[in-house]
């Protein structure tokens, strides 16, 4: 199955939005997490042109912002990266606890329990270590919250901060990219947040694109 691309336009609208993942894209830009507590959804906040905001984005985790901001559709938009939306125009509203966040995502946010295999409706691929998704089998979703049923451990690999996922016989390395220092252990039962990275293609390996799993942060 091809890459398949949303169509329609929404209009811009000023909505309560939680700040639920600030990562890493680069030296100079962020991606960030949120979700919109009106509809119930996961969001990318860009900037106005449909760009990654820059590192000085005041955005932070935990905090509850009032964001205007139209969907990216048609052919601005490459599945599963869904939740992509562009900002006219914020403002601040509060800040929750590391408790009330937790409970928040707990009590309104989808939350997968069990192996990741069952991530990003069952269409990863584990391999060599990694676990990503090709373009015939694309889910309508690049982020998820995850409650993990085995420690994740930290480790620095060629320069790179990791998380490894084992069960059983299963091993997969998770490029952490979180703006937060590591911690050495997530503890089980915990929960992450799960992402798809964009599409490209790994250097020197002659194969099509594919999306790779990284962890975005955990709470």
């Amino acid at each position: 199955m091809a890459i398949t691309f949303l169509s329609g336009v929404k209009r811009a609208a000023s909505r309560e939005v939680l700040i639920v993942a600030r990562t890493r894209m680069g030296d100079h830009y962020v991606c960030i997490g949120g979700f919109d507590i009106a509809a119930r959804k996961n969001i990318r906040l860009l900037s106005s042109e449909g760009k990654p905001p820059t590192k000085d984005v005041p955005y932070q985790i935990g905090e509850i912002w009032s964001v205007s901001y139209t969907a990216i559709s048609g052919f601005n938009i490459v599945m599963p990266h869904a939740e992509d939306v562009a900002v006219s125009s914020y403002h601040r509203v509060k800040q929750l606890g590391p408790d009330d966040l937790l409970d928040f995502i707990y009590s309104n946010c989808p939350v997968k329990k069990g192996a990741i295999s069952t991530l990003f409706s069952g269409h990863l691929l584990l391999e060599n270590g990694s676990a990503c998704i090709e373009k015939s089998a694309v889910p309508d979703h690049s982020v998820c919250f995850w409650e993990i049923e085995s420690p994740l451990e930290h480790h620095l690999t060629f320069g790179r901060s990791k998380y490894i996922y084992e069960v059983g016989e299963t091993k997969v390395w998770l490029p952490y990219v979180g703006t937060d220092g590591p911690i050495d252990e997530i503890q089980a039962p915990g929960l992450v947040r799960a992402s798809l990275a964009r599409w490209w293609t790994l250097a020197g390996s002659g194969t099509e694109r594919k999306c790779y799993l990284q962890l975005s942060g955990w709470y």
